[in-house]
């Protein structure tokens, strides 16, 4: 009996210790898997998942929906327009409008951040890069909210308000 309690305690520890952080998986087929998750720097993709046994396991890109761990949050799979390749984004916004971050490498034009509108195929996308012309992209993915539009133009809102942005956003088409 003590063995149990100190294997079920001791793992989490060493999990911890590890880079892993307790989460789930989300599977495609609904299944939901708790355990410890372990997300590499810079990896588009990848993420490393013990169960509670502390068992690594391996999931096929395709079989995953998504994964949440307590320290980062909602990752999932989306398409990138840009590449047209398949990417695990870390989920920062989800409504009309959602907001995603994603990583490529290091350097700060290697992180980009993604709007994809609910039920739309169109994606805008910025880089962290000062120069990244942030605005014109913006004001015209989100056109439909003139008022929005405007205080971007204006400067109310600037680049590091982009959560105010996204939420006003949404709010302007849970009315609409």
């Amino acid at each position: 009996m003590k063995s149990i309690l100190f294997i079920a305690c001791f793992l989490p520890a060493l999990a911890w210790s590890q880079g892993y952080h307790p989460g789930y998986v989300i599977q495609n087929n609904g299944d939901t898997l708790f355990g410890f998750i372990k997300h590499p720097f810079g990896s588009p993709y990848g993420f490393v998942f013990k169960d509670s046994s502390g068992i690594k396991k391996d999931f096929p890109q395709e079989s995953v929906t998504g994964y949440f761990t307590n320290s980062d949050g909602l990752y999932r799979n989306i398409v990138f327009e840009k590449d047209g390749r398949l990417y695990m984004v870390r989920v920062l916004t989800q409504g009309y409008l959602s907001y995603y971050e994603l990583q490529l490498g290091s350097t700060t034009d290697s992180y980009f951040y993604i709007f994809e509108k609910k039920g739309e195929k169109d994606q805008c996308w910025y880089s962290a890069d000062l120069f990244s012309g942030f605005k014109d992209k913006i004001t015209r993915y989100l056109s439909d909210d003139t008022l929005l539009c405007d205080k971007i133009r204006q400067g109310v809102y600037a680049k590091k308000d982009i959560l105010h942005i996204v939420t006003e956003y949404n709010d302007f088409h849970q009315i609409n």
